[in-house]
Protein backbone atom coordinates (compact mmCIF):
# COMPACT_ATOMS: atom_id res chain seq x y z
CA UNK A 1 0.00 0.00 0.00
CA UNK A 2 2.72 2.46 0.90
CA UNK A 3 5.71 1.97 -1.50
CA UNK A 4 8.05 3.75 0.83
CA UNK A 5 7.42 1.66 3.72
CA UNK A 6 9.73 -0.80 5.03
CA UNK A 7 7.44 -2.52 8.04
CA UNK A 8 3.99 -2.38 8.86
CA UNK A 9 3.30 -4.16 11.86
CA UNK A 10 -0.56 -4.41 12.92
CA UNK A 11 -0.85 -5.12 16.84
CA UNK A 12 -3.40 -7.82 17.98
CA UNK A 13 -6.78 -5.84 18.60
CA UNK A 14 -6.29 -4.28 15.60
CA UNK A 15 -6.19 -1.33 16.76
CA UNK A 16 -2.75 0.17 16.46
CA UNK A 17 -0.56 0.31 13.36
CA UNK A 18 3.35 1.11 13.29
CA UNK A 19 5.17 1.70 10.08
CA UNK A 20 8.71 2.16 9.68
CA UNK A 21 9.89 3.97 6.81
CA UNK A 22 12.38 6.05 4.88
CA UNK A 23 10.64 8.59 3.59
CA UNK A 24 7.97 8.62 7.11
CA UNK A 25 6.07 12.16 6.09
CA UNK A 26 5.69 10.90 1.94
CA UNK A 27 4.34 7.97 3.85
CA UNK A 28 2.07 8.92 6.55
CA UNK A 29 0.38 11.26 3.72
CA UNK A 30 -0.08 8.10 1.67
CA UNK A 31 -1.46 6.32 4.79
CA UNK A 32 -3.83 9.16 5.47
CA UNK A 33 -5.65 8.64 2.10
CA UNK A 34 -5.62 5.12 2.15
CA UNK A 35 -7.26 4.68 5.24
CA UNK A 36 -9.76 7.73 4.30
CA UNK A 37 -10.51 5.51 0.93
CA UNK A 38 -11.18 2.58 2.83
CA UNK A 39 -13.58 4.49 4.98
CA UNK A 40 -11.77 3.52 8.51
CA UNK A 41 -12.02 6.29 10.85
CA UNK A 42 -8.36 7.66 12.22
CA UNK A 43 -8.50 8.14 15.89
CA UNK A 44 -4.92 9.64 16.72
CA UNK A 45 -1.40 9.95 14.42
CA UNK A 46 2.04 10.02 15.84
CA UNK A 47 5.18 10.87 13.81
CA UNK A 48 8.05 9.61 15.33
CA UNK A 49 11.85 9.73 14.98
CA UNK A 50 14.01 6.29 15.80
CA UNK A 51 16.09 7.19 18.69
CA UNK A 52 19.92 6.15 19.06
CA UNK A 53 18.43 2.68 20.82
CA UNK A 54 16.19 2.01 18.16
CA UNK A 55 18.73 2.14 15.68
CA UNK A 56 20.90 -0.19 17.50
CA UNK A 57 18.24 -2.39 17.75
CA UNK A 58 17.61 -2.68 14.44
CA UNK A 59 21.70 -2.87 13.61
CA UNK A 60 22.67 -5.23 15.98
CA UNK A 61 18.90 -7.17 16.85
CA UNK A 62 20.30 -6.16 20.91
CA UNK A 63 19.18 -4.01 23.52
CA UNK A 64 21.46 -1.90 25.58
CA UNK A 65 21.71 -3.89 27.87
CA UNK A 66 22.38 -7.23 26.78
Amino acid sequence: FWPEAIRALLSEDRRHLTISSKRPARTLVEMVKWIDAQGIELEDVHLKRPTLEDVFIELTGKNLRD
